[in-house]
């Protein structure tokens, strides 16, 4: 069982005082504007780390903690527990086991907002499209994953997106669809091609 770690909110970058200092770091987060430390925006930062990871839903708390350490060896393992059971809160990491979990309470919670460029479908794999930035293709995704990423930010909230697709195929279910998407979730956020952000109100 692993309990993945995903990044939510989205970054308006860095803050400074009137003396050209770093004051924080701002995290839009719904309707939630958070400030982050330095170190937890450095946390908040490694969560969206080692794709690969992500993509074969490994990116657990331990995995979160290594990035971290590799990047920063001067944060204590006690203060870093701290941040990561602070940013949970906030709600800026989510921690779920997407493959044993049930995905209709997590799904419903959150809207994924695309930010990436659709690249069409694969001469060789049509049944592959190929999302990224900047030009670059960066994910191979299926067409019901596509369709969501692309347009499920308009349906109040992932699962309800789910629902709306499986509706027009007599032998899916919102479940069944939501696992396309599940799959790709945790490294759709970290290679930055869409970011979650909760449900309003």
């Amino acid at each position: 069982m692993t309990r993945s770690i995903i990044a939510i909110g989205r970054t308006l970058g860095p803050c400074y005082d009137d003396k050209g200092e770093f004051a924080y770091v701002e995290i839009l987060i719904g309707d939630e504007l958070e400030r982050l430390t330095f170190n937890e925006t450095g946390v908040w930062v490694m969560a969206h780390s080692n794709p690969r990871a992500h993509y074969e839903t490994r990116f657990d708390r331990d995995a979160l903690r290594r990035a971290v350490h590799d990047n920063n060896d001067k944060l204590s393992d006690r203060d870093l527990e701290h941040i990561i059971d602070k940013l949970i809160g906030m709600n800026a990491l989510v921690e779920v086991d997407l493959a044993n979990d049930p995905l209709e309470p997590f799904l419903r919670e959150y809207i994924l907002m695309p930010t990436a460029s659709s690249f069409g479908n694969s001469p060789t794999d049509p049944d592959l499209y190929a999302i990224g930035n900047n030009g670059e293709e960066q994910l191979s995704v299926d067409s019901w994953t596509r369709i969501l990423w692309a347009g499920s930010h308009r349906d109040g909230s992932i699962w309800n997106g789910c629902a709306l697709l499986a509706a027009e195929y007599p032998d899916e279910t919102p479940e069944s669809v939501a696992g396309h998407l599940a799959e790709m979730l945790p490294v759709i956020v970290a290679s930055e091609c869409g970011y979650l952000e909760p449900v309003h109100g």
